[in-house]
């Protein structure tokens, strides 16, 4: 996760053997080599001849990996406070029901639509169908973010199929981006008339907390003839970016990162994954562990009585209205 790039470092002042190009700095004064360090008694400073990639890629494979675990270990701990400010839906854009053809001015058909700013938020397209009246072969649609393409999807239609299929799944981001979805009109073939959404027992209030223009409003309410499967997501995860607002909760993220980076070195010793020429001080890598993993969750339970509850604006999630805050100070 990018945002926690710069808490903590590899190395304070790198060796000459190590790799260039990688982020080494600690905004925390943090540097995983003096948590790890003792653990590897092969020389940084020649690697023992090693060559540096192979010597130092196993320590920044296991900081790279403690950011993408950190996020979800805790959310794992504070999400129960967290709620989606949408329900999850699951649902089809188009109609099937149609009467007649559409006559579209110009060279392509298809719809447009522009998403609320609602951070972690996604809209998956995940089955496509078109309903036209005629067989076309290999038509190509486009999906287009802000203007510029995406995706294309190639279909084989046949002429008033009402069936949807598989295609490989599209994340629309819900950033407040304008998406297009369109296919070309240039064979004498033409789209069905049928509706976006009929709103049907108000199928449409979750998905039009997502948009910018309620469903129906969107074209007319036509659907030129698409056919589009759709479920939401919500990634809680992007909560621990905004707790980096508050420079407590930063600390303490950071040193949850510091002893996550040292708990993936220890699991990487103990199965063999490191450098053969990487030496293994014995018996010190099962304190090492549970001092970190009992740091770890010393922080995160500290995180977690005390983290206010505060949610900034324009995300897909909110805190659960009701619960009780806890507050209070860490010495860090």
């Amino acid at each position: 996760m990018d945002c926690l790039k710069g808490l903590v470092g590899i190395v304070k002042n790198p060796p000459t053997s190590f790799p260039i190009g990688v982020d080494i700095q600690s905004s925390l004064g943090l540097y995983v080599w003096n948590l790890v360090g003792s653990c590897l008694l092969a020389d940084a400073d020649s690697s023992n001849g090693v060559d540096p990639a192979t010597y130092w890629a196993p320590l920044i494979d296991a900081y790279e990996a403690a950011m993408l675990q950190l996020p979800a270990e805790i959310i794992g701990f504070i999400g129960g406070r967290v709620q989606n400010r949408f329900s999850s839906f699951s649902r089809m854009i188009g109609e099937i029901d149609s009467t007649t053809i559409v006559s579209v001015s110009g060279s392509t058909a298809g719809i447009e639509f522009r998403t609320n700013v609602l951070k972690g938020g996604s809209l998956v397209i995940d089955r496509l169908g078109l309903l036209l009246n005629a067989n076309v072969d290999a038509l190509p649609v486009t999906v287009r973010k802000n203007g510029v393409p995406i995706r294309v999807w190639t279909l084989d239609v046949a002429m008033l199929d009402s069936a949807s299929y598989d295609v490989t799944p599209l994340k629309l981001e819900t950033d407040g981006s304008t998406y297009s979805i369109t296919y070309p009109l240039l064979g004498g073939y033409y789209p069905r008339n049928n509706q976006l959404s009929c709103n049907c027992g108000n199928k449409d209030y979750n998905l039009n907390l997502v948009l910018a223009t309620p469903l129906r409003s969107i074209n007319g309410n036509l659907a030129h003839g698409l056919l589009l499967h759709i479920y939401s997501e919500c990634d809680f995860t992007g909560l621990v970016c905004d707790l980096l607002a508050n420079n407590q909760y930063t600390a303490a993220i950071g040193y949850m990162l510091y002893y996550k980076t040292g708990l993936n070195v220890i699991d990487q010793l103990e199965n063999g994954q490191l450098s053969p020429y990487t030496q293994i001080r014995e018996g010190e890598l099962e304190a090492k562990k549970a001092e970190w993993t009992a740091k770890m969750s010393e922080y995160i339970t500290w995180l977690t009585q005390n983290w206010s509850g505060n949610i900034p604006d324009q995300r897909c999630y909110l805190c659960q209205p009701g619960l009780t805050m806890h507050r209070g100070t860490l010495t860090l």
